[in-house]
């Protein structure tokens, strides 16, 4: 079973259309500049920061870490409490969990690269 994973580019553009936003307005919402966004979404820049990754869970708390983290699953977090969140801002514990899902998936990564390394050496 193939999964498909969105890229970094590819998330940033989907959350445009999502929330039917300008990039300007993306930009205000989140703290990040517009000249990075358009530079993620030409990819220029490959990979959000993790600074950038909580800007976008501050002002969008309905979107997933999980999807945003690795491009994998449902890009909103379902109604059942997953993400709690209050007058719009992550809280300290949602700012935890994200750092948390970070580290993993960059340890991932790098495990991924060590296997692949090895493989083709």
């Amino acid at each position: 079973m193939s999964v498909n994973k969105l890229n970094d580019s590819e998330k940033i553009v989907e959350i445009l259309q999502y929330f039917n936003l300008k990039k300007s307005e993306f930009s205000t919402k989140t703290g990040i500049s517009t000249q990075q966004i358009f530079d993620i979404i030409r990819g220029q820049i490959a990979n959000l920061s993790r600074e950038n990754m909580a800007k976008i869970i501050s002002a969008y708390p309905e979107i997933s870490p999980f999807w945003l983290i690795t491009g994998e699953g449902d890009m909103i977090v379902n109604n059942t409490g997953i993400i709690q969140h209050h007058n719009g801002t992550a809280t300290a514990t949602q700012s935890a969990n994200l750092d948390k899902l970070i580290e993993l998936s960059s340890s991932q990564q790098r495990t991924i690269e060590k296997l692949v390394n090895l493989i083709n050496n």
